[in-house]
């Protein structure tokens, strides 16, 4: 039996960065991705369903003033990585 020593775990190294804001929101919410173009970003509720989507590049507005308030899942996926975040509308 051969046992190799474990110093650490790797990070994972993603590709691109989203930004949500303001979190929470109240009328509209601001996404940057600076991550491979064009990506695809869906807002799902917390029951699964889908609220919003759009294909952007590097940035997109979401217009939330008429959504239930509570927790949303945002999730951008590319051609490189999926990147999700939890957001909340008041």
């Amino acid at each position: 039996i051969n046992v190799d020593l474990c110093s650490g775990i790797e990070e994972n190294s993603f590709a691109g960065e989203l930004n949500a804001y303001p979190n929470p929101a109240d009328q509209s919410m601001r996404v940057t991705f600076s991550g491979a173009a064009p990506a695809q970003l869906t807002v799902t509720d917390m029951s699964g369903k889908s609220v919003f989507s759009d294909t952007f590049s590097g940035k997109t507005i979401i217009p939330v003033a008429n959504w239930a308030a509570g927790a949303y899942f945002i999730s951008v996926k590319s051609a490189e990585s999926v990147h999700s975040e939890l957001i909340f509308i008041e």
